[in-house]
């Protein structure tokens, strides 16, 4: 199941900034739960990670560095580890999305990180940033978990769906909504399946701690 590590926000001077930074974390954690990727908060302390493309590392920043060529004009900059391809691609994806609504720049960095892929979203600290903010504090979270699953390869669930199927056959639950992705599970005819999602003809299911994708047309809700 995917994996995201969350670095805690160290308070700023800017109360309004901590403010808002806090809400979005507080979307975001909930968009993640919505959409099965679990999350951890953590100092990325003694973290080892198994699987490059299953676990990321995420860290929200302010920055009041209006006066800099680096990140002037910028709503946010997603800064990212100079030479790390992982590290590029995540910010890619969720660059893809976020820069429907907000001026966005990947900016590389020069020191070394052993996390990967690692991405820093750094939101700029002025009046017409703050505004916008403000005015996306929902929308803003669901495209970063956008460009996440974008990234992870699953479909993005905009509301929850809590309901229960039942098997008509045995039925292959795949990682992906595709019969050629790898098959995770299998799901035995008459077996309750708890559908939390659905993404054109294939529903999203959580079935024996395992998060994948079973075709519609073969369950009864």
């Amino acid at each position: 199941m995917p994996m995201v590590y969350i670095k805690p926000h160290l308070p700023n001077t800017n109360n309004i900034s901590d403010y808002y930074l806090n809400l979005i974390t507080k979307e975001l954690t909930n968009s993640l739960n919505l959409n099965s990727i679990k999350y951890e908060i953590t100092e990325f302390d003694n973290k080892n990670q198994n699987d490059k493309l299953k676990e990321i590392f995420l860290t929200f920043e302010f920055n009041d560095n209006r006066n800099t060529n680096t990140y002037a004009s910028q709503d946010i900059s997603i800064c990212v580890p100079k030479g790390e391809p992982y590290s590029n691609r995540l910010a890619n994806c969720i660059f893809e999305n976020i820069s429907k609504i907000l001026n966005t720049k990947i900016v590389s960095l020069s020191n070394n990180c052993n996390y990967t892929p690692y991405v820093i979203i750094n939101f700029e600290i002025s009046q017409k940033s703050i505004e916008k903010l403000r005015n996306n504090i929902e929308q803003i979270p669901q495209e970063i978990v956008m460009g996440l699953d974008k990234y992870f390869g699953i479909p993005f669930v905009t509301c929850a769906k809590n309901d229960i199927a039942v098997s008509t056959k045995d039925i292959n639950m795949y990682m992906a909504p595709n019969i050629s992705s790898r098959i995770i599970n299998s799901i035995e005819p008459s077996e309750k399946i708890n559908i939390i999602g659905q993404w054109e003809d294939w529903y999203i299911v959580k079935q024996h701690d395992k998060l994948g994708y079973i075709q519609t047309k073969f369950v009864n809700v």
